[in-house]
């Protein structure tokens, strides 16, 4: 498949997507950054490459952080599902299922190989 690129529209130009592009691509960058796990540049190329979409790294991350899109475990979070793993093994494995974790992620905290301060 060949990829093609876009002139960027008049606003990116200037280097700031306006906050209803931001919303129009919202979607978008959820599914591929949080569902598909893709990084960063890979997610720059693709929304600038279907879309003209660009924003800088800095850019991508406060919006990360204003719309609480995280890729890591919180220590809360982690706990969690350490306590309901060992009530209700069924559930947990159908929830970490769903949630996509990795076997090695899971064997970390089932083994306490995870500093909960660090992540």
């Amino acid at each position: 498949m060949e990829t093609t690129t876009r002139a960027p529209r008049a606003s990116y130009v200037r280097g700031v997507p306006s906050v209803w592009e931001w919303e129009e691509q919202k979607s978008l960058i959820y599914r591929l950054w949080i569902t598909e796990d893709k990084k960063l540049p890979e997610l720059q190329q693709t929304l600038y490459n279907l879309h003209g979409f660009y924003a800088s790294h800095g850019q991508f991350m406060t919006m990360f952080k204003k719309w609480k899109y995280e890729k890591k475990i919180s220590p809360e979070d982690a706990k969690l599902i350490l306590a309901v793993k060992q009530k209700r093994p069924a559930k947990i494995e159908r929830w970490i299922a769903r949630k996509a974790f990795s076997k090695e992620e899971i064997e970390n905290l089932e083994a306490g190989a995870v500093d909960f301060d660090k992540i």
